[in-house]
């Protein structure tokens, strides 16, 4: 089995497909839950490309309806 992994866009991005990062210095903890409480990723399955480095926000759906959330970086690119 496997859980789909949504991440988090602020609309910014220039394309449907290209994700942007975050800056995270400017969030704190309770705007962050805020933001991904308040995510409500497309249903169905959709491919993104991340391509640049940054810090990115995602939620993890979980049978049950249940969700958690995913901080991660993206620290170096494939060479």
């Amino acid at each position: 089995d496997h859980e789909p992994i949504h991440i988090y866009t602020d609309g910014s991005s220039t394309t449907s497909n290209t994700i942007n990062p975050l800056d995270f210095s400017e969030l704190d903890e309770a705007k962050i839950q805020t933001m991904i409480d308040e995510y409500a990723p497309a249903e169905g399955s959709c491919q993104v490309q991340i391509k640049r480095l940054g810090q990115y926000l995602a939620k993890i759906q979980l049978k049950g309806g249940y969700s958690v959330p995913l901080r991660f970086a993206v620290l170096q690119r494939h060479a």
